[in-house]
């Protein structure tokens, strides 16, 4: 950097709490992002972008501060302000003078209101100045907004999991209040029958990225005895113990990872012929994490004729050929069948495979 750069300010990185109002926030500008250029300020050049960064700290939603920013006219000329661009309603820029002399410094005060969830967020704020040798100046604000009751996260995400194997996770509740809670309650919302989530709350201190008066560590154990595959969700209610209205929702999710694929996932005869040896075959492959030391025994045949055979091979390393035959008599014409054959894992703690059979017998 030049040493003009270096010389062009640095700011005076507090935040003075205000009088609350509102305001409509639009999606905050990321650092990502470029500034915006006018040519009819700049017709003949791109003018240089100098950078003043004020970092305010934890700020509350609803409340305003008042940011103070000073840029310093390193150059020989006087500076004209033009406008300012932002990107939200959010962030109010106010320039004490409409000019800035040469060697001379100008005071920007920024009015800032903070609003929705707990995050970290950056909102930019760009002067625009109508003489050549002016930069754009770029104002970035960078807080750490923090609602009274801070969840993290709010969504708690399992990812697959086995059935059977308990899985343990963690939500940080946080109070951000000036008052002392004596502890905090979480209360299920949905009254589901197979239970598979399990909470135990403890008060842990508060960790240096959130802050915070107080942190209770939220200990969730996922373990879903039921082999059945597919998304299972559950809601709870965060209340702090001491101010009831002060709650927030949590979700947590988990997919159930069964312990093996089948492929095709289930057997179709079709139409049977009496008194005629029918058979299909599927393969059983185990998941890398589970063990084949023992055999897949068929622990019950369920829902299916007198005449359905199964049997299992195992034919590589974790993999398996499950073969069924079906031998249907005269007394089952006209009849569909549909059901399961129970296949054991050879492993106490995993649930069994239920492979579905369906099919039908014709003349």
């Amino acid at each position: 950097m030049s040493s003009n750069g270096r010389r062009l300010l640095l700011i005076l990185g507090v935040a003075v709490p205000a009088v609350s109002g509102a305001a409509i926030c639009l999606p905050f500008i990321r650092a990502t992002d470029g500034c915006p250029f006018d040519a009819n300020i700049h017709p003949h050049q791109n003018p240089p972008v100098r950078v003043i960064q004020s970092h305010v700290g934890i700020v509350t939603p609803g409340s305003t501060y008042q940011i103070p920013f000073v840029i310093t006219n390193d150059s020989q000329t006087r500076w004209t302000f033009a406008r300012f661009e932002t990107g939200c309603g959010c962030v109010v820029p106010q320039l004490e003078a409409n000019y800035i002399d040469p060697g001379q410094r100008g005071r920007v005060l920024v009015s800032y209101l903070p609003s929705g969830t707990s995050r970290d967020e950056l909102r930019r704020v760009f002067a625009f100045f109508s003489d050549k040798s002016a930069p754009i100046i770029q104002l970035d604000i960078h807080s750490n907004i923090r609602e009274h009751l801070t969840i993290t996260p709010t969504l708690l995400d399992f990812g697959p999991i086995r059935a059977g194997i308990p899985t343990l996770r963690h939500i940080m509740a946080t109070n951000h209040t000036d008052s002392h809670w004596d502890t905090i309650r979480v209360i299920p919302l949905l009254n589901n029958k197979k239970k598979w989530a399990t909470l135990q709350i403890s008060e842990v201190q508060p960790t240096t990225s959130m802050g915070g008066r107080q942190c209770w560590a939220i200990t969730v154990e996922a373990n879903v005895p039921f082999p059945q595959p597919g998304t299972l969700e559950e809601i709870f209610r965060v209340e702090a113990g001491n101010e009831p209205t002060l709650s927030k929702q949590v979700i947590v999710r988990c997919r159930i990872n069964p312990p093996a694929t089948v492929t095709p996932p289930q057997i179709f005869f079709g139409d049977l012929v009496p008194n005629k040896v029918n058979s299909r075959k599927l393969v059983v492959r185990l998941n890398d994490d589970v063990s084949d030391e023992n055999d897949l025994l068929i622990r019950a045949i369920q829902g299916l004729p007198a005449g359905v055979c199964a049997k299992c091979e195992k034919v590589a390393s974790k993999t398996w050929h499950l073969s069924v035959t079906v031998t249907a008599m005269d007394t089952d014409i006209g009849q569909s069948f549909d059901g399961l054959i129970v296949v054991d894992l050879g492993t106490p703690d995993l649930p069994p495979l239920e492979i579905p059979v369906m099919g039908c017998v014709i003349r």
